[in-house]
Formats: structure tokens, sequence, C-alpha cells
């Protein structure tokens, strides 16, 4: 029987996978074979237009007419608790059981987003990468750790140990870890937040709700009307406008320190990756920040971040590459599963 199954798990794999946020459910069929992933029939749906998982799931395999494939690999933008996920920033739940009971799946597992994105880090060619300061190239040292963080919806943080199939993914909600201002107008800022909001996080700021937050506080200093999307902040500051320019200037500034942070935290000497929907658009724009020099920026250690690369990451499908990757484990424990079953 163990022969049995070796013999399977050196087959490519098929599975679905998907990259949920608050705003898009994104799908697709992946293949995995030989540590490559490769993606076909991919489909983005908006959340807002469906109740929950399942419904959008239906109407994916409906549009693209795509095979039920046997695993299933979902990102999710939140803490994955007992294999279920409750989004923070929409109103989806659900769990693996019931979607898998739901669409005849033998084994479906929930990662969190940035977990998937972590995971998917070795497969980045120079091509999926903007260099954003630092060296070109990370220390080479297979014990190394590459660390991945970024603000979309909200702003998620993950890193990977080692490489090889001994890498090892890190979880967590470092998003929502509280934020720390370092200069008179952040204590500014800060103390306007909590007024407003209560426990202030990193991901209060360093999002797209957080971006026109940014631009509000700008906009009451001087009085001034505020942009009410993260899309008009961004394309107002790109076109001369001085509040929203402002918002966006402190918005990587503030990225950079986080980003310092997380370097220091992770000891990411193999890399710092920023991925998420927002500065992969705007890659002029933090190349001329002050995103590196806050990043820097970190007294006595100063040393030891300013020896560590920053990249953003260009490719916007690197969950669902990274849900792919996950493919082989998810296999082997149906498998597994199924072992116990027959033994």
């Amino acid at each position: 029987m163990n022969e049995l199954f070796s013999a399977i798990n050196l087959r490519p794999l098929h599975g679905l996978v998907a990259d949920i946020g608050a705003t898009n459910a994104r799908f697709a069929l992946a293949t995995l074979d030989q540590g490559d992933v490769s993606l076909r029939q991919a489909l983005t749906l908006p959340c807002a237009n469906y109740p929950n998982l399942a419904p959008a799931l239906t109407d994916y395999f409906a549009k693209t007419g795509a095979e039920r494939p046997d695993f299933a690999v979902f990102a999710v933008a939140g803490p994955v608790r007992g294999q279920a996920i409750r989004f923070t920033n929409n109103g989806w739940a659900f769990s693996a059981r019931d979607i898998s009971s739901a669409f005849g799946f033998k084994n479906t597992r929930l990662v969190n987003d940035f977990t998937a994105n972590a995971v998917a880090l070795p497969v980045l060619r120079t091509q999926d990468l903007a260099h954003l300061g630092g060296p070109k190239e990370p220390i080479a040292n297979a014990q190394a750790v590459r660390a991945v963080c970024g603000p979309g919806s909200g702003f998620g943080v993950s890193a990977l140990l080692g490489e090889g199939e001994r890498a090892f993914p890190l979880h967590g909600e470092g998003g929502h870890v509280s934020f720390a201002p370092v200069d008179a107008l952040e204590i500014e800022i800060l103390q306007q937040f909590t007024r407003d909001y209560g426990r202030v996080s990193t991901e209060r700021l360093l999002s797209g709700p957080g971006l026109c937050a940014l631009d509000g506080f700008f906009a009451a200093r001087l009085g001034a009307p505020r942009h009410l999307t993260a899309g008009e902040v961004t394309q107002a500051a790109l076109e001369g406008d001085r509040i929203a320019g402002q918002a966006l200037d402190k918005f990587f500034e503030i990225l950079g320190s986080v980003a310092g942070d997380l370097a220091l935290t992770f000891g990411a000497e193999a890399g710092m990756y920023i991925a998420g929907g927002i500065v992969p658009r705007l890659i002029n724009a933090i190349q001329t920040s002050r995103f590196r020099t806050r990043f820097d920026d970190k007294g006595r250690l100063s040393y030891f971040v300013t020896a560590i690369p920053t990249y953003a990451i260009l490719r916007g499908d690197l969950a669902l590459v990274g849900c792919g990757a996950a493919l082989r484990q998810v296999a082997d424990s149906a498998d597994a599963a199924l072992t116990s079953a027959l033994s």
C-alpha cells in the first residue's frame, strides 16, 4: 500500500485554487508538476455580488466550464482557525469541511493569503520583481528568511524559513499589531486616529481604507475636501494634488518603517518583499519616496537592515501560485486518511 501511494505522489496534481480577499475572489485550476505550478481557467468575481463562497464557486464552475478536481486550496484574507474562516473585511464565513461536502472535493485546505504568498516566493523571477532599494541580491544562506508584507484591503504579513522542501512558512496576523509613530507628525496622526477609531493597528493606516484616512487627516488640517477612495487618492497624488501627495508620501514612509521592523523581527536577510494590491501600481512613486530611508532607519541595528534587499512583487497571481504549491501536502493528507481507513 505504501508503494502505491508513493507512486501516486510522483504524478502531477490538479486542484482548484483561490485567492479570496475583502473585495475579490480569484479562482483558477492549478497543476503542480515537479515543483512547477501552472494556472488555467482563471476568473475573478466580486465578493459583494455573493452572500458567501459557495454561490461564488458555483458561478465559477458555471462560467468557466471547469472540471471539479479532487483537491482545493484557498488563500483567505484573515486568520484560519480549525480550517474555518470568518473574514475580517467582508461578511463571508465558511469551513473547509463544508466546501468539500458541497462540491465533492476529497480534501480542502484553507491558508492565510500571505502564507500563500510566502510559499510562492521561491518561484519569483527577476521580471516578477521591482527593486525598492538596498542590495540587488540577498545574502546567500540556505537557512535565511524571506519576509513578505503588503497593503491591500487590509495588511498582510508572513515569512518563509529556509529553502526547497524544507522551507517553512510562518502564519500570523502582523497587520493588526499596534501602530508605532516615529516622528511628531505621526504622533499627531496616532492621536487623531485614536479619537476616531480607538486602538490603532498598522492595518488602520497601511491599507486602502488607511490611505483614505490619511488623506482625510491632511485634508482636515487644511480645511479642504477629502478624496473618497484609495483610487482617487493615488490618482490625485500622481496628478500633483498637494493633499493626496502628502497622504501617499506618509503612507510609503510608514510602510518603510513597518517593513524594516518586520525585517528585524524575522531576521529577513534573504529579502523583504512587498505584495498586496496597492504598491505594484505605484512603483515609480514608492521608488522615489522615503520608503527605503525609513526602512533603514533602525538606530543601532541600521547596519543589519541596510544589508537586506527590498522588492515589490509585480505578479498578481502570487497567492494562487502558493496555493498550487501546497497541493502536494493537501493530497498527501487525503492519502494518509485513506490509508488509515484501509488499515
